[in-house]
């Protein structure tokens, strides 16, 4: 009986098109923006595994560093499944404040 993963559990991917008419800046933002929110959850998931009981199999030296990595895959997956979407807010964020330097012409 296979158990399904939690990254099957989550949501697919949101739409590309919160930035819809940004073109490559839009892009590159919304880019960002998702590096961004998998670093923070990247530090979310590490910080909520130091709250786990040390242990059992991972007591050897490079148990933490198997953690770490599967904390870091971890996140990823969550991301690359739409994360926690707070990357739509950065992109939008990111864009506003790119949209007044466009405009200025020498």
């Amino acid at each position: 009986m296979d158990m399904p993963s939690i990254t099957d559990m989550l949501p697919p991917p949101a739409a590309q098109n919160v930035v819809a008419a940004g073109g490559r800046k839009g892009a590159a933002a919304v880019e960002a923006a998702k590096q961004f929110e998998s670093i923070l959850l990247t530090q979310i998931v590490q910080e909520m595994g130091n709250t786990v009981e040390e242990g059992g199999m991972l007591e050897e030296t490079g148990g933490k560093q198997v953690m770490d990595m599967f904390y870091y895959h971890l996140a990823q997956e969550i991301s690359n499944k739409g994360g926690l979407g707070l990357w739509k807010s950065i992109a939008r964020q990111i864009d506003r404040s790119q949209a007044p330097a466009a405009e200025v012409r020498p």
